[in-house]
């Protein structure tokens, strides 16, 4: 097993899952405090630097829904061929449903067994999926419950909504993601039309009503 790259949580858990990778798996471990240096670490990947290019990610998601969603969509997009392994202190399957239906290559709840971990990790470093029936189930039975309106929203454009909904303008949005003012533009557009708003203020709004975005909860 090459470099995994640790990212976010609690650092006595970041220090407790690394001494365990090292233990058990012989691996090296590069933890990460801030989500936000995410972007930082993708830029050192494409220079060519040996600690930027892990063969896993691990996403400690013990935040806020809304941040934990758009920490992955950010990760996944800046490691787009790195498979993402969620870790996540909650049990609320609705979450992992969420992270599921994103494209995570794996969930496992800190209430899970050192075991358990171990095999979730090997099982996503080696292309498998690592998700338990029960959260398959319960993903399931969301899909086939009322949707939201921002679930017909792509990842892309999930992303881009997140970061509208916080407020956040056409060009600080083309900077946390590395695009072009035009194209926030259009995928602004495409989220309004789906989602049939008319401005900005008609998304916050709605993330507001719907306690889609942290500071509204």
């Amino acid at each position: 097993m090459k470099d995994i790259l640790l990212l976010g949580g609690f650092r006595f858990v970041r220090s407790s899952l690394r001494n365990l990778i090292n233990s058990r798996l012989k691996a090296e471990v590069t933890p990460t405090e801030k989500i936000t240096q995410i972007q930082k670490i993708a830029n050192e990947s494409k220079e060519g630097s040996a600690k930027a290019n892990p063969s896993l990610i691990i996403l400690d998601v013990s935040i806020p829904q809304s941040e934990g969603l758009e920490a992955f969509l950010d990760t996944k997009q800046a490691f787009a061929n790195v498979p993402i392994l969620i870790i996540n202190g909650s049990e609320d399957f609705d979450f992992a449903a969420n992270y599921i239906r994103l494209g995570c290559n794996g969930y496992i709840s800190k209430n899970y067994g050192i075991e358990e971990i171990i095999e979730g990790i090997q099982a996503v470093n080696t292309g498998e999926k690592y998700i338990k029936p029960e959260v398959l189930q319960r993903k399931s039975q969301l899909a086939q419950a009322n949707r939201k309106v921002h679930d017909a929203l792509s990842k892309r454009e999930l992303q881009v909504f997140f970061k509208l909904a916080n407020g956040k303008s056409i060009l600080n949005v083309a900077n946390d993601l590395n695009i072009s003012t035009s194209t926030v533009s259009v995928f602004r557009s495409k989220i309004l039309k789906k989602m049939q708003f008319k401005n900005n203020a008609d998304l916050i709004l709605y993330a507001k009503d719907q306690h889609c975005l942290t500071e509204f909860n």
